[in-house]
């Protein structure tokens, strides 16, 4: 949150300056276009929903050949959510580019749908987390935040479509942490185990299935009751 508003007093500072001094005039040309993209963020900031994409750093990318990248960025900045909204709700992480290959091994947005609908049953609250290929794979174009609400029909505060240059595993992890969350995916995130050694415990990641166009997953069959959870 402090860059935009950073940005938003040094190009206030300009625009005042090109307006009360005629010779700096050509100020305003910079500070204005740069007061409302900084606007822009902040209001993103507050309500787009996600403190995960706030002031997040770019990392450096090394990368093998043969081997999928998985740079780690510092997410410290990041706070921790309150006490009574973890507590408030049974929650859970969803791994939105693994789960979106559940079918055949191809980007399908119906194992999402699915595993949403029966987290659902099972009394989950539970939020969504996307590489930034994830809306490339499904629908050939970038997909923010907002595109996959509209494909996923839950609040913009439980979708996160992690920065470009990332991968979302690491903040996946830190949100179930933070939120005292299980993971649903099919993936073991080794590459994290030392950061990140609840990954070994059993029942900490949710896997799943699909067979003769049924969805299964370890969770179990699906509750004859459902329970209403948004």
């Amino acid at each position: 949150m402090k860059t935009p508003l950073i940005l938003f007093a040094v190009s206030m500072f300009l625009s005042a300056f090109g307006y009360f001094i005629p010779v700096w005039s050509d100020a305003l040309l910079l500070g204005v276009p740069c007061a409302v993209a900084s606007l822009w963020l902040i209001w993103r900031a507050w309500f787009g929903g996600n403190a995960y994409l706030v002031d997040a750093p770019k990392p450096k990318r090394v990368t093998k050949r043969g081997q999928r990248s998985r740079p780690r960025v510092d997410l410290n900045h990041i706070q921790a959510p309150a006490e009574a909204e973890i507590g408030a709700r049974k929650w859970v992480i969803v791994d939105g580019s693994n789960v979106m290959h559940w079918i055949n091994n191809e980007p399908n947005i119906k194992p999402l749908l699915d595993v949403l609908e029966r987290l659902e049953h099972h009394g989950y609250t539970a939020g969504v987390m996307f590489d930034a290929s994830a809306g490339h794979q499904l629908q050939g174009r970038y997909g923010h935040d907002g595109t996959f609400r509209q494909l996923l029909g839950l609040p913009l505060d439980r979708i996160m479509v992690v920065p470009t240059g990332t991968v979302a595993d690491q903040y996946i992890l830190k949100a179930a942490r933070d939120f005292r969350a299980k993971i649903v995916t099919n993936d073991r995130y080794r590459d994290w185990a030392d950061d990140f050694p609840e990954v070994n415990e059993r029942d900490f990641l949710i896997t799943g299935w699909y067979r003769d166009g049924a969805l299964f997953t370890s969770l179990g069959q699906k509750p004859k009751r459902s329970l209403r959870v948004r």
